[in-house]
């Protein structure tokens, strides 16, 4: 083989190994940070009812199980089962972080996924943060080597199983406005696929009945024609009877949340939450969708140490 030609194999080589270790690195954190939460997403400032950024050393952990039950608008997303709706117990472990302007933050509570970054600057009103990573979606044990799937068979289960991890850095500016009352703007790109831009804008407030700690979300999240075509558009090779051709665009999702907590000890809490996103029609006409909105309800009990 000419040396031009052993160089280009072993750079294809190189590239197949470094999305190999970022695959298997993304799935080591994800299955960590699936349930887990950590540090300053705005569902966890709005709870902690705090009027500024924090910037103290520390964290927390708190470990829980729920009866959760809900309903999943891709098809993708439903492995063994061709059901929307879905129910069973669901262990949560809980964190958080902070040390100097580091952060790390993930899980139930941090709708955005996985978060890896730091303070870039913070007054008493706001705080301004560099995601160096924001890590979302899930990672198939697919390699490149495969041979391309031929049949509609082995079609159809290549689209079922395709990857839908992003990982993506940005900026997030979060405004303080009281206690009780946050918003939190989010903008950053994918970087594992270059699939573009997402972006989101949520506003939060906490309610105190008593002992009940009510906390509502209300926002809008931004994805680009490239994020939604990657994780819902069916390419002219891709295409099967079953799941025909389809060209997303960018689009506009709305999303609510809903957190109640009620200490029962000192150490264990009952903690329930509702959280609901409404799928505009770029998302809902793809073959690969069948609802118009995914919803979640949770139940359960939870230990602070």
């Amino acid at each position: 083989m000419p040396k031009w030609g052993k160089l280009h194999y072993y750079l294809i080589d190189m590239d197949r190994q470094y999305n190999l270790l970022i695959k298997l690195l993304a799935t080591a954190l994800l299955a960590i940070a699936s349930q887990v939460v950590l540090a300053e997403d705005i569902v966890s400032a709005v709870n902690k009812g705090e009027p500024n950024p924090i910037s103290e050393n520390g964290g927390f952990f708190e470990i829980g199980i729920s009866a959760i039950s809900g309903q999943s608008a891709f098809v993708h997303d439903r492995r063994d089962t061709n059901k929307s709706a879905f129910s069973g117990l669901s262990l949560a472990i809980s964190g958080g972080y902070r040390y100097k302007r580091a952060f790390i933050e993930a899980g139930r509570a941090n709708i955005d996924g996985l978060n890896l970054g730091f303070s870039l600057w913070q007054n008493q009103q706001w705080s301004v943060d560099f995601l160096a990573a924001n890590i979302a979606g899930r990672v198939t044990s697919d390699s490149d080597e495969d041979p391309p799937a031929v049949t509609e068979a082995e079609k159809n289960a290549e689209i079922l199983d395709r990857d839908t991890l992003i990982i993506a850095a940005g900026v997030r500016a979060t405004r303080y406005f009281d206690n009780n009352r946050i918003a939190q703007f989010r903008l950053a790109s994918d970087y594992y696929e270059n699939n573009g831009m997402q972006a989101s804008l949520r506003f939060g407030q906490k309610w105190q009945l008593g002992n009940w700690s009510w906390t509502g979300l209300i926002g809008a999240k931004y994805t680009s024609r490239r994020i939604n075509n990657y994780l819902v558009g069916i390419t002219a090779d891709e295409a099967t009877v079953r799941f025909p051709e389809y060209v997303a665009k960018g689009s506009v999702a709305l999303e609510f949340e809903l957190d109640v907590r009620y200490p029962l000890t000192r150490k264990l809490v009952f903690a329930s939450r509702f959280a609901y996103k409404a799928h505009p029609e770029e998302i809902t006409d793809s073959p690969l969708v069948d609802e118009d909105s995914n919803f979640s309800f949770s139940s359960g009990i939870t230990y602070v140490f």
